[in-house]
């Protein structure tokens, strides 16, 4: 018993002493140091996961190496510069083939053949009202601007029984129906049996050399363009996983330092121990 009360005893002077040396109480300095550690678990932090999400959706990649994950920095970046480069060289290819198309079909696509037809159809109807046009083989020649205006206007009428009206400018419209109209506009095509060979409907499906020719082509165009459209939607989705990935990972992996409080010669002093979370 009388140890006891000793011990007692020996324990409130040691803690008077050491008050009296640390004006805190000892779980009062201890609550400090950790509050210190939690101060420095903030500022330890590579990058915040919204910051981190944020610099991968601009430049996939980005978050990554904010976060010190250089390999996958760099297989995001790789990714997307890979997918930028097949988005051009289709998107390129597409364009070529585009204007090897377009030239294919000026070569032997004749608007002047299609307007014959139109002449023709006026003059039979009695809707032709302006000067007497020369057809020759099937081409009409010697026409001005103004017939020619006169030509397209008249594709209107619904008396001629157009279901297509054929565009004053050579837009991606333009060429594209002189090929998939053919009822209509395949009377221009230099390699036809006869200007009345498409109107017959068995006929339709009975493509010309030169009208296979271009449509491959324009289905070949048509291909890149859209494998080109592909890319661009595969480059979104890069930026989105790598913006996920990103903030997940900085979250998870947060470098932070924690306080380790020891008493050592009647004080309490700081150790700090580095932890990552993987």
């Amino acid at each position: 018993m009388k140890k006891i009360v000793l011990y007692v005893i020996l324990l409130l002077v040691s803690s008077t002493a050491l008050q009296a040396q640390n004006p805190l109480p000892l779980n009062a300095e201890k609550y400090r140091l950790l509050s210190a550690g939690q101060k420095q678990d903030e500022a330890a932090l590579k990058v915040t996961p919204p910051k981190a999400a944020l610099f991968s959706a601009v430049v996939p990649g980005a978050g990554q190496f904010a976060n010190g994950q250089y390999w996958k920095a760099a297989a995001f970046f790789t990714l997307e510069a890979g997918l930028w480069t097949a988005n051009i060289i289709y998107d390129n290819k597409g364009g070529e083939t585009d204007t090897e198309m377009r030239q294919y079909g000026e070569l032997h696509w004749s608007e002047d053949r299609y307007l014959a037809e139109v002449y023709r159809d006026a003059v039979d109807l009695s809707l032709w009202t302006g000067n007497n046009l020369q057809v020759v083989d099937d081409a009409l020649i010697g026409y001005s601007a103004e017939d020619r205006a006169m030509l397209l206007e008249l594709q209107n009428d619904s008396r001629f029984g157009y279901t297509h009206i054929l565009p004053e400018t050579k837009t991606q419209q333009y060429y594209e129906m002189i090929y998939k109209y053919l009822g209509q506009f395949g009377v221009g095509w230099d390699d036809v049996p006869a200007p009345d060979h498409y109107e017959i409907s068995s006929n339709l499906g009975k493509l010309t050399p030169h009208i296979s020719k271009y449509r491959d082509l324009r289905n070949e165009s048509n291909d890149y363009y859209q494998t080109a459209t592909n890319m661009l939607n595969a480059i979104l989705i890069n930026h989105v996983i790598s913006a996920l990935e990103a903030g997940w990972s900085a979250k998870k992996q947060m470098a932070y330092f924690r306080v380790m409080p020891q008493y050592r010669r009647g004080e309490w002093i700081q150790s700090w121990q580095l932890q990552v979370r993987f």
